[in-house]
């Protein structure tokens, strides 16, 4: 009588045991079961690999009117084929990308005045060829945001500065050829912007009217300025080659057009300068 009733329970068990299970079917195509309480073994599948790009580059000067370009590099760990990648351009408040806008798409970008002040940056999405006509799509990269200045060379002391010394500049020789609209000059003590002016055309000597004035302002607080006594060194920036600046060579004048050996900083003086740069 017992074991007739444990074979009765034993029944019973496997029976809901049977009504609790489930039929799952795989990828491919093959029927599992799985009881209460059992994980899927569909769980444990690993999700597909997706493409990816690396080696973001966006090359450019932070400056308004400057075209941008983003380049990169595709690869898929299956080997297929990159059908497209989106390259979508945002501006915003800050690098966390407060008050994010869409503003271009693209590989190329021209930084507007609209842009000065805010935070650029560019997201980039991969999509391969599944091979069957359709594709599947990567995870986003973003490089890295970059704040927009509307002049490539910036002074750190507010307002118009003080106890200045000028500088004027009454010829400047790029490479043997003239300064061009759009390009900067600037006057530093060492690493510090004391001065700086946006270029108009050619600058020569025996055109008075060409003749630029630098006032470079003295350090007030920090290091916004020159320090009396210290060298004075001159940078110049090419609108047309954008990404870097150049160190320029100097040959600096009395009021009597004499050559003079090269002037200090110092307050409420006056000299003059030739400019020439060697890319």
């Amino acid at each position: 009588m017992k074991q007739r009733h444990y074979f009765l329970l034993l029944l019973v068990f496997l029976l809901v045991k049977a009504a609790t299970a489930q039929v799952l079917t795989t990828p491919d195509g093959k029927m599992i079961r799985i009881g209460a309480g059992e994980q899927s073994p569909l769980m444990s599948v690993p999700a597909e690999p997706v493409p990816g790009v690396s080696d973001l580059q966006i090359t450019g000067a932070p400056v308004a009117g400057i075209e941008y370009t983003a380049g990169y590099t595709y690869s898929d760990p299956l080997g297929r084929g990159e059908d497209h990648t989106d390259i979508v351009w945002f501006r915003a408040d800050d690098e966390n990308g407060t008050n994010e806008v869409q503003i271009a798409t693209g590989t190329n970008y021209t930084l507007q005045n609209s842009d000065v002040g805010k935070y650029v940056y560019v997201r980039f999405t991969p999509y391969a060829d599944d091979g069957a006509g359709g594709t599947v799509g990567g995870e986003s990269e973003q490089a890295t945001p970059f704040l927009v200045r509307e002049t490539y060379y910036e002074n750190p002391y507010l307002g118009q500065g003080w106890d200045h010394m000028l500088i004027n500049v009454v010829n400047i020789s790029f490479d043997g050829g003239d300064a061009t609209s759009g390009d900067e000059i600037a006057v530093f003590d060492g690493n510090i912007c004391c001065a700086h002016y946006t270029i108009t055309g050619p600058v020569t000597v025996g055109d008075n009217n060409s003749y630029l004035s630098l006032s470079a302002s003295k350090v007030d607080m920090g290091n916004d300025g020159y320090t009396p006594g210290n060298a004075i060194t001159i940078r110049y920036w090419r609108k047309s080659a954008p990404t870097r600046d150049y160190s320029a060579s100097l040959e600096f004048f009395n009021n009597s057009g004499d050559l003079i050996t090269a002037p200090v900083f110092t307050p409420s003086e006056t000299t003059f300068v030739q400019v020439t740069i060697t890319p």
